[in-house]
């Protein structure tokens, strides 16, 4: 691992371990959080070549596409089968995308975690809305894909 991969790794963690924090707060710090943590995990992956610099926000879909057919990774998560283990990362991707858009920069004049909207005339808080998107990270893919992330944040040295 190179030192830029190590610091994203290292923030991500550290986001990590904020969003654990966040429990009882409302929806909008926890999703940023999360949404923050996957951005810079999979920076950490993309780091290990000279053109992650290019990544902007939307890095999160690409990098769990990039490990579907990485066998370590697939076994350390509880995949025997590599082809299932692409299709388990098919099915989450929608969910990883969702979380991706909650970035203002991906957003547009929609829902977004940190700031009011629309941009040229807020009418909304985060802080404030109900993310549905908070439900289905309590539905199954849900859960594996929190599990997932704690697995790669755990196991990343190993596994990359």
């Amino acid at each position: 691992m190179n030192e830029r991969q190590r610091l994203y790794l290292i923030q991500a963690r550290s986001d990590r371990e904020v969003l654990q924090l966040l429990a009882s707060q409302p929806a909008c710090h926890q999703l940023l959080y999360l949404q923050m943590l996957t951005e810079k995990l999979a920076k950490a992956y993309f780091w290990r070549t000279p053109g992650a610099k290019a990544l902007g926000h939307a890095a999160f879909v690409r990098f769990i596409r990039a490990i579907a057919t990485n066998r370590r990774v697939a076994e350390g998560i509880g995949f025997r089968d590599l082809t299932r283990f692409g299709e388990w990362i098919a099915d989450i991707s929608d969910i990883a995308y969702e979380l991706e858009r909650l970035a203002p920069a991906l957003a547009a004049d929609g829902p977004n975690t940190e700031y009011p909207w629309p941009r040229a005339s807020p009418e909304h808080a985060s802080v404030e809305h109900d993310f549905a998107f908070s439900r289905r990270l309590r539905s199954r893919n849900g859960f594996n894909l929190l599990r997932m992330l704690d697995l790669l944040l755990e196991n990343f040295e190993n596994w990359f």
